[in-house]
C-alpha cells in the first residue's frame, strides 16, 4: 500500500473503494487516528495509541462480529471506519455507535459519505437496529453526511412520500428515515441558534435572556426561533433608561 500524499493524485474520476481493514492496513489506520488525537478533541483521547493497541481495538470490533472498514483512493488508504458496542449491557445488543475518521486531505471527494454508507449497510446484515452518531460539537459537514448517506440508502424504493400526511407517516414507518428526520431538524436547530447568538451580540442582548431561547431553539426548533424575535422585538420597543440627573 503507498505512503505518498495522495491528494496532488486524486482526479474527480477517482472512485472511493471500501472494505474490510486488514492487519496491513494497520500502520496507515494509527496514522490517520494519531493525527486526529494530536489535532483535535473528537477522540477525548491525550496521547495517540500505537500499531499494536490499534490492531487490539481492530479485533474487539471483530470478537464481536462488527465491521471494521478502510477506505482507499488511488490506491491509499484515506479513512476507516468502524462500529462499536453502544453500551455493555444486553438491552443494547441491537445498537451500536460508529466511528470515522477521514484523512483531512482527502475530505470533499466523498470518502467519509462511502465509509458510512457501508458501515450502516454491513451493521444491518448484522442484525443491528439503530447506529448511535456521537457528534463533538457544531460540525455541518459531518451533519450533512450522515443526512446524506441515511438518505441514499434507505430512500429509494421506500413507498411513502411528502404529498400526504400518511404518506409521511409510512416514511417514518423506517427507523432509518426516522434518524434522517431528526439529523435534518436537529441541523435546523443547530443553524438557527447560531444564527440567534451571533445576531443578540451584535444587538447587545444580555447573555441570560438568551438562555430560555437557546433551550427552546435546540428541544423545539421554529418556537424558539419565535421565541428570539419576540425577545428582540421586545428589547427594542422598550424605552431607554432615564439619564441620571446631576447633582446640583
Amino acid at each position: 500500500m503507498a505512503v505518498a500524499e495522495p491528494l496532488s493524485l486524486i482526479s474527480d474520476t477517482s472512485k472511493c473503494v471500501v472494505r474490510p481493514a486488514t492487519p496491513a492496513d494497520m500502520a496507515h489506520i494509527t496514522a490517520i487516528y494519531a493525527q486526529f488525537v494530536q489535532t483535535s478533541t473528537a477522540t477525548f483521547e491525550l496521547t495517540a495509541p500505537d500499531e499494536a493497541e490499534m490492531l487490539r481495538r481492530r479485533q474487539l470490533a471483530l470478537d464481536r462480529a462488527l465491521p471494521y472498514l478502510v477506505a482507499e483512493l488511488e490506491g491509499y488508504i484515506v479513512g476507516f471506519c468502524y462500529a462499536s458496542q453502544f453500551r455493555p449491557r444486553e438491552g443494547y445488543r441491537f445498537t451500536v455507535e460508529d466511528s470515522i475518521y477521514v484523512r483531512p486531505d482527502c475530505i470533499g471527494h466523498g470518502v467519509g459519505k462511502a465509509l458510512l454508507t457501508e458501515l450502516i449497510q454491513e451493521c444491518k446484515t448484522r442484525g443491528c437496529h439503530t447506529m448511535v452518531a456521537c457528534i463533538c460539537g457544531v460540525n455541518p459537514a459531518i451533519i450533512a453526511v450522515v443526512y446524506t448517506a441515511v438518505i441514499v440508502t434507505h430512500w429509494s424504493g421506500h413507498p411513502g412520500g411528502f404529498n400526504s400526511l400518511d404518506a409521511v407517516m409510512q416514511l417514518f414507518t423506517d427507523r432509518w428515515l426516522v434518524l434522517a428526520g431528526w439529523v435534518h431538524y436537529l441541523a435546523f436547530d443547530l443553524f438557527i441558534g447560531g444564527w440567534e447568538l451571533s445576531d443578540s451580540r451584535e444587538r447587545r442582548i444580555p447573555h441570560l435572556a438568551m438562555v430560555p431561547v437557546l433551550l427552546l431553539t435546540f428541544f423545539f426548533g421554529p418556537i424558539g426561533f419565535l421565541a428570539y424575535l419576540l425577545l428582540r422585538t421586545i428589547l427594542r420597543l422598550r424605552p431607554p433608561a432615564p439619564a441620571s440627573r446631576q447633582a446640583a
